[in-house]
């Protein structure tokens, strides 16, 4: 069914840059970068995720990590730090940059960090950088790894998308190809060609070729394609709302399948996959992927499910919950997943608690990264580099702790403190003020 993947990617690209569902990340060549736009002026301090205990049938009480998320002044996320708690694992950190494209802005690399504990650095482990055209889709993604010897970045392959326009600036054809730079060979291409009725902005058949060495070959075709729900530039409304699949044999074009979507109301949908059956001539349910939202436009509910003989099956579920607070900021975040292990259903999956200021809202992330964290009782954390003015620190019922510190330091000689989590808050010469969360814990090596 990866062709039939493509065939939906392509389609997206083709109609909009913002092709941004893992939905349709299934195809290899095709990750967009993403384009920053319509921002929420909310957003987190941290974010704490619990993992699913499948013995107690619960969260763990305790969480597995900690993410800091940190904003520039256009809400652009900037660094994301991952803590890991005790037997979690190095921390992380995630640094993004990004390039003005026309008036919005657009992410252009992800360079991604482990951190040492014996050097007390930040390691590179990999990075991606994108490139893109004239009409904002991606040309090239390309990917890096961290050569510790030269300590620089490596390149190791390129994802390369090249695009043809006809006269009306519409997408006529796309060629995906991906090379390895280490044997500087072409490790897959693959070609999509985009037909269109009359003046119609969006296609209305797509045919894929694939290359067998010498040239490209027909393979897979997308065709009586819909656009019942129209076309607007919203992905969530650009969804066509059927289309068929059919897959080349010699010289005859056998049919493969086909996907219809349902609205449920307002921005509810549900889609439909159907594989065609050769031998009942029949088509078949294999998945379904629902999608609901509340009043104001955010997605509190997405469920995908695989289908055989005409029955869900419950043992193989995603499901992603969200809940949202007045000023639609995002409070929590499940993702559970269901799963057969040794004839056994087996339930696993996380919960993410977003955490704002003590005012409950921030329009810029004020959070603080120190180390190490997790940490051992009366000894040092450090902090960012910065001109700490005051430094308050509460264990997690409210009490104050007293640490001694002085103004200018970076570095907080923590006393005799029992294990649990505590709240470093911080106040720099503009008044601007930080927290972070600690954990304090025995088990330290």
């Amino acid at each position: 069914m990866k062709k039939v993947f493509l065939i939906l990617t392509a389609l997206f690209i083709s109609c909009t840059a913002m092709a941004q569902w893992n939905f349709f990340h299934t195809h290899r060549a095709l990750k967009p970068s993403v384009l920053v736009q319509n921002k929420n002026t909310i957003y987190p301090d941290s974010i704490e995720r619990s993992n699913y205990n499948i013995i107690t049938g619960s969260y763990e009480q305790s969480p597995s990590s900690t993410q800091y998320p940190q904003y520039d002044g256009q809400g652009n996320l900037i660094s994301e730090e991952t803590v890991n708690h005790a037997g979690g694992g190095n921390n992380t950190k995630v640094v993004y940059t990004y390039a003005a494209f026309g008036a919005d802005t657009r992410l252009k690399s992800r360079s991604q960090f482990t951190w040492d504990n014996l050097s007390s650095t930040w390691l590179g482990t990999n990075k991606t950088s994108y490139l893109w055209d004239r009409f904002g889709n991606d040309s090239a993604i390309q990917n890096y790894s961290y050569d510790t010897g030269n300590q620089n970045w490596k390149l190791g392959s390129v994802d390369i998308t090249s695009y043809m326009y006809d006269l009306q600036n519409r997408t006529s054809q796309i060629t995906y190809a991906e090379y390895n730079a280490g044997t500087q060979t072409y490790s897959y291409q693959e070609r999509v060609h985009f037909y269109y009725q009359g003046t119609d902005s969006v296609p209305s058949l797509l045919v894929i070729e694939d290359y067998d060495g010498s040239k490209f070959v027909e393979s897979y075709k997308a065709d009586n394609l819909k656009w019942g729900m129209g076309y607007t530039g919203n992905l969530d409304s650009n969804l066509p709302t059927y289309w068929m699949t059919y897959m080349k044999n010699g010289t005859v074009w056998d049919t493969a399948g086909l996907d219809s979507v349902t609205m449920l109301g307002g921005k509810d949908y549900q889609q439909f996959s159907y594989a065609y059956d050769t031998v009942s001539h029949q088509f078949d349910l294999t998945y379904t992927s629902k999608l609901l939202y509340d009043a104001v436009g955010n997605q509190i509910y997405s469920e995908d499910v695989d289908w055989f003989n005409g029955v869900a099956d419950t043992g193989y579920v995603s499901i992603d919950l969200y809940q949202y607070g007045t000023s639609n900021e995002v409070l929590t975040h499940e993702s559970i997943d269901y799963s057969y292990s040794s004839g056994n259903k087996i339930r696993s999956g996380y919960k993410d608690v977003y955490y704002y200021d003590h005012t409950g809202l921030t329009t810029i992330s004020n959070n603080l990264a120190v180390y190490p964290n997790p940490c051992r009782s009366s000894s040092i954390v450090n902090l960012p580099e910065g001109k700490w003015k005051n430094m308050e620190m509460f264990s997690i019922d409210g009490k104050k702790v007293d640490t001694g510190f002085s103004q200018g330091s970076t570095s907080v000689n923590l006393p005799s403190l029992k294990d649990g989590i505590y709240l470093i808050q911080v106040e720099d010469e503009n008044g601007n003020r930080f927290q972070a969360k600690i954990q304090v814990t025995s088990g330290m090596n």
